[in-house]
């Protein structure tokens, strides 16, 4: 392989990768500040249950 086609290759994987997980965790974020606050609203444990899945998940993410 040539230096072009590499770089274009590594353009696309920088791409898929940003489009695929940049929206994926700004939306995490979001659903995350939402259960918390119905969670400190309600004081309902499934609302903290499911935080910490959303937790759990983002985390998984930041490794990659």
């Amino acid at each position: 392989m040539e230096a072009l086609e590499l770089a274009r290759w590594q353009f696309g994987i920088t791409t898929v990768y940003h489009f695929i997980f940049v929206p994926l965790t700004l939306g995490l974020s979001v659903l995350v500040a939402i259960l918390q606050t119905f969670y400190y609203k309600t004081g309902d444990l499934d609302y903290k249950r499911l935080t910490n899945c959303c937790f759990v998940f983002t985390n998984l993410i930041a490794d990659l």
